[in-house]
C-alpha cells in the first residue's frame, strides 16, 4: 500500500508539471513569445513514481513529457551549431570565449515591443526564435567586434557583419510573412 501511496503523490506532481509544460507550449504558439514550462522534470517524477509502483513498466509514460524526447535532439543541434561556428572562428582567428561582466547584450524586437538581455560572452552562440536565427559576437585580435549570423536555412551560411558602434540593426528579417527587425546592442551593465 506504502508503494501506491508514493507513486499516487509522485505521479500528480509529475502530471500537474506536464500539464503545466504543455500548456506553455501552447501559449508560446499562440502568442509567439517563449513561455517555459518544466520541460524533462514532469515526465522524470512521473518515471520515478512508477518504479515505486508494483507496475513498473508504466514508467515509461514519463515519455508523455516532450522534455524527455526532445533532450537529446536540442543536445545533437545545439553541437552541430556550434560546430558551424567553430569552423568560421577557426577560420577568421576570432579570439576564445571571454565573458566580461562589465557588458550586457540587448536584443531588441520593436514590433513586438520585447527586449532581452544577455550576459556578454564571446564566442557563444545565441539563438534566437521568431525571427529563427543563431548569432554570435566574436572579436579579432585588434579587438574589432563582428556579429556572426545563422539564418538558419538548409544550405545558409554564415554571415560576418563588422559590428561597429556596438549596435547593429537586422532589417527585413520574416517570419510566417511578418518582417521584422532586429537591434543588437552591447551596453555597459548597470548593476
Amino acid at each position: 500500500m506504502q508503494e501506491w501511496l508514493m507513486t499516487i503523490t509522485l505521479g500528480i506532481i509529475g502530471v500537474f508539471l506536464i500539464a503545466v509544460t504543455y500548456a506553455a507550449l501552447y501559449q508560446s504558439k499562440k502568442s509567439q513569445k517563449h513561455i517555459s514550462g518544466f520541460p524533462f522534470f514532469g515526465g522524470f517524477i512521473l518515471a520515478v513514481a512508477f518504479l515505486f509502483s508494483p507496475i513498473k513498466w508504466l514508467a515509461f509514460l514519463g515519455f508523455i513529457d516532450y522534455g524527455l524526447w526532445l533532450l537529446p535532439y536540442v543536445l545533437i543541434m545545439d553541437y552541430y551549431n556550434n560546430k558551424k561556428f567553430k569552423k568560421i572562428y577557426m577560420q577568421q582567428n576570432f579570439e576564445q570565449r571571454i565573458s566580461d561582466e562589465s557588458k550586457e547584450l540587448h536584443i531588441r524586437i520593436s514590433e513586438r515591443n520585447e527586449e532581452w538581455v544577455q550576459p556578454y560572452i564571446t564566442n557563444l552562440v545565441y539563438e534566437h526564435k521568431v525571427p529563427k536565427r543563431l548569432y554570435a559576437v566574436c572579436t579579432d585580435q585588434n579587438g574589432k567586434k563582428f556579429l556572426l549570423i545563422d539564418k538558419c536555412k538548409r544550405k545558409g551560411n554564415i554571415e560576418i557583419v563588422p559590428f561597429d558602434n556596438n549596435t547593429i540593426l537586422l532589417t527585413d528579417l520574416n517570419s510566417k510573412n511578418v518582417d521584422y527587425s532586429v537591434e543588437i546592442e552591447i551596453k555597459d551593465n548597470r548593476n
